[in-house]
């Protein structure tokens, strides 16, 4: 990702906004006014689109979420807020997404960490009311959702979220090789 994508200068428009955020999402094209609004509003969503950044389907069924359609009244009203508040969220946001998109692990190692869930005995379905509520995606074939909604019994983690990010790791040591984790990766706790 080029540095220019991710800063927001004074000057930008809507459009440009939404250009620098297509770039960041790694899309050729702008996104939609109502995504980058939504984005802004909704931390979550925001996330998600950028830990989708690199699964096609998931990031466009995000970026054409029907949910998407009530913040098109938003972008009519964003055009009267000042355009010193806009920017100021929109930085915001951009700070924390693309702090997030570096965190990201590439395709490989996302489909490396879920073969070795799917293959594990803690692999669970949620039991808890907290663990049920966090958003997944359903179950798939496609890599980062064949996981579906399952858990890690050890540490209660969402797996489809956990997976994702570089600074997680398993909890639990390889049942036959020394100082890595069930995702054959070195162990950073202790």
């Amino acid at each position: 990702m080029g540095e220019e994508h991710s800063i927001i200068e004074p000057t930008d428009s809507l459009s440009d906004m939404c250009s620098k955020f297509g770039k960041l999402l790694g899309k050729e094209e702008p996104v939609d006014a109502s995504v980058l609004i939504r984005a802004i509003n909704e931390p979550g969503y925001g996330i998600n689109l950028v830990t989708s950044k690199n699964t096609p389907e998931s990031l466009n069924a995000l970026l054409h979420a029907p949910q998407n359609k009530r913040y098109k009244s938003s972008v009519k009203q964003t055009k009267s807020i000042s355009n010193f508040e806009l920017i100021k969220k929109a930085a915001a946001s951009f700070i924390l997404w693309s702090k997030i998109g570096f965190l990201v692990v590439s395709n490989e190692i996302l489909e490396k960490r879920e073969d070795a869930c799917l293959r594990c005995p803690y692999l669970t379905d949620p039991t808890k009311t907290l663990q049920k509520m966090i958003p997944s995606k359903k179950q798939t074939g496609n890599i980062g959702e064949r996981i579906g909604k399952k858990v890690c019994g050890v540490c209660g983690c969402n797996l489809q979220n956990k997976l994702r990010l570089s600074s997680e790791s398993c909890p639990k040591k390889h049942p036959e090789k020394e100082d890595v984790t069930r995702w054959d990766e070195k162990i950073n706790y202790k």
